[in-house]
């Protein structure tokens, strides 16, 4: 059986037990207009919902205008400038632990203001950390500062504790350490059956939607490729449903069919 038969038939299941499996769909980095942006938004023929997730401090004003002639793309917020703070050697992060805390909340409140201002009621108060990862020393101002969720990579941990609705990405597109190569058909979606067979199984929280995630500045031809063909095949089965981010930070992901 080939990927994408195991793919159908994984949605299969979820028909068979009643339920349509949830996903959604983040890409990150967004500053400007450009090619890459135009291949980004016409993936799917504008069927599939895409979380944005823009750069405040580089957020160019045409940016905004352009996700508001759309109908299905909506704003989050990715860090404040995507700087890494991290010592040499560490691991990248620019909301870590090493940095102060009435910083990096003076920033996080900097960022939401621009994105406020620039795209309106298209910019979801989402926290989305450059490289997925962040201080849990900021969680108890994440309410304060009008946060409505956050979003990292990976199956979400009920033992982190976050005032906030958290939702993640669990199939990232890039290996970043190899070239920022494709990590192929097959392999993504391996990732996207597993996810979706753990949580049919309850062996993860079968609430959090499967989550794609997707950097549209470094694609290649074959990424292009692969995601128009996914969004075709999901869009066609009965057993997927694509959520818009509104419904991903505030609604469950398990959709009972009518």
């Amino acid at each position: 059986m080939n990927a994408w038969a195991k793919l159908i038939e994984e949605l299969d299941q979820w028909v068979a037990a009643g339920q349509r499996a949830t996903m959604w769909w983040r890409d990150d980095d967004a500053m400007q207009t450009g090619e890459a942006l135009e291949c980004l938004l016409s993936l799917g023929d504008g069927a599939v919902p895409l979380t944005l997730a823009v750069i405040p401090k580089q957020a160019e004003a045409e940016l905004a205008e352009r996700i508001g002639s759309t109908l299905h793309v909506t704003a989050v917020q990715h860090g404040w400038r995507h700087r890494n703070h991290s010592p040499q050697g560490e691991r990248s992060v620019e909301f870590g632990s090493g940095r102060s805390i009435d910083v990096m909340v003076d920033e996080l409140g900097q960022g939401k203001a621009r994105l406020q201002t620039l795209f309106g009621t298209r910019f979801i108060p989402v926290f989305v950390p450059p490289w997925n990862r962040i201080t849990l020393e900021l969680a108890p101002f994440f309410p304060g500062l009008g946060m409505a969720g956050l979003s990292t990579f990976g199956p979400r941990n009920p033992a982190f504790d976050w005032p906030i609705t958290v939702v993640n990405t669990h199939v990232d597109l890039i290996l970043w350490r190899d070239g920022r190569r494709f990590i192929g058909e097959n392999n993504t979606l391996a990732g996207l059956v597993a996810h979706l067979a753990a949580r049919r199984q309850r062996l993860v929280d079968k609430d959090e939607p499967t989550g794609l995630l997707t950097h549209h500045l470094v694609h290649e031809e074959d990424i292009w490729r692969f995601l128009s063909q996914l969004f075709a095949v999901t869009l066609r089965h009965p057993g997927a449903r694509w959520l818009r981010t509104a419904e991903v930070f505030v609604s469950g992901s398990s959709v009972v069919v009518p």
